[in-house]
């Protein structure tokens, strides 16, 4: 079993957290403005005060609270109990990034017509660009946690299922806010 190193979610009384996020994202646009989801999820894991009132882990499914949102970028944290799985999707017109804050995850890509897995440890980084698509979960045994960030933020999100070394796409579910409270596969709902 893979053990994340510890880390300290003792909160920061004196934080701001929304303005902490707003300058971490000002902190990580390049010259032209455009914003590197890489740095902004990556800076946002190495302030817990930021995030860690947002994780859930008492749940037994997923939790994805959206912590930011400008017109431009929007950021989540996301909690993944022990076997919990996003599904094949994909980000619409979004590109983005994630990072492992606590535990591990496993990312499967499909690539020459098989879905290949990865994993991705406490302290890596994931960047996607708008066409890809990706299952992500935790088959291992504790909870693990994450932070994502989108740019633009999220419109719509399309789920497949892998049939034969292609994808199918089963369903179109806008991502808004109701996401965040959202227990069920969204595939069941086309099926």
């Amino acid at each position: 079993m893979f053990v994340g190193p510890s880390v300290d979610l003792r909160i920061d009384p004196r934080a701001d957290r929304f303005t902490g996020i707003g300058r971490v994202i000002d902190e990580a646009r390049d010259l032209d403005g455009t914003c590197s989801l890489a740095d902004v999820v990556e800076r946002i894991a190495d302030r817990p005060r930021l995030w860690v009132d947002h994780v859930a882990p008492e749940r037994p499914t997923r939790s994805y609270v959206r912590i930011f949102r400008t017109d431009d970028v929007e950021v989540w944290v996301l909690t993944w109990p022990v076997n919990t799985t996003t599904a094949l999707h994909d980000h619409g017109t979004s590109r983005g990034a994630f990072r492992v804050i606590r535990g591990a995850l496993v990312e499967q890509l499909p690539v020459d017509g098989v879905l290949r897995r990865s994993v991705v440890p406490t302290g890596d980084t994931r960047t996607f660009g708008t066409d890809h698509v990706h299952d992500v979960g935790n088959p291992f045994g504790s909870t693990a946690i994450s932070v994502h960030a989108y740019s633009p933020p999220l419109q719509t999100q399309r789920y497949y299922d892998y049939r034969g070394g292609d994808l199918v796409e089963i369903a179109e579910v806008p991502a808004d806010d109701r996401l965040s409270t959202a227990v069920d596969d969204p595939r069941e709902e086309a099926a």
